[in-house]
């Protein structure tokens, strides 16, 4: 899952450009246009202002573990348990077509695409509620 190096750098140093980044990459090119659960806050800066509020460093390493990971078909076709893969048609961090590929190489595994991007818990909680509760 590769992380840009302006997204990593601008991490690493604890630059609020990060969580800009993180925000705005994150969900969809319409979410300035969505509702927010909360009344007055729009859904970018909500998702800024609760990512801005973990401690120093964590964006960084969450990216950095990221960019280190490897998908390996190998690794996956031994997982022997109920598997429930999410994606979001128009996730803009990682790419709909390689959530797709990594539920394919889960055997038995159950997918499901969202009307959403990067951040569908904050974008489409319901369907995301509705496709865990079916799953669980």
């Amino acid at each position: 899952m590769p992380v840009g190096e302006t997204f990593l750098a601008a991490a690493h140093d604890d630059d609020p450009a990060g969580l800009d980044m993180e925000a705005v990459w994150g969900h969809t090119r319409n979410a300035m246009l969505a509702t927010s659960a909360v009344p007055g806050a729009n859904l970018l800066g909500a998702s800024r202002s609760l990512n801005g509020r973990a401690r120093a460093g964590v964006l960084y390493t969450d990216l950095a573990a990221c960019q280190a990971w490897q998908m390996s078909q190998e690794g996956l076709a031994r997982l022997a348990l109920p598997t429930l893969v999410v994606a979001g048609r128009r996730d803009q961090m990682t790419p709909f077509k390689a959530a797709q590929a990594a539920a394919a190489m889960l055997p038995g595994a159950r997918f499901a695409a969202l009307d959403a991007g990067h951040s569908m818990m904050s974008e489409a909680p319901r369907d995301l509620l509705r496709v865990l509760r079916d799953f669980l």
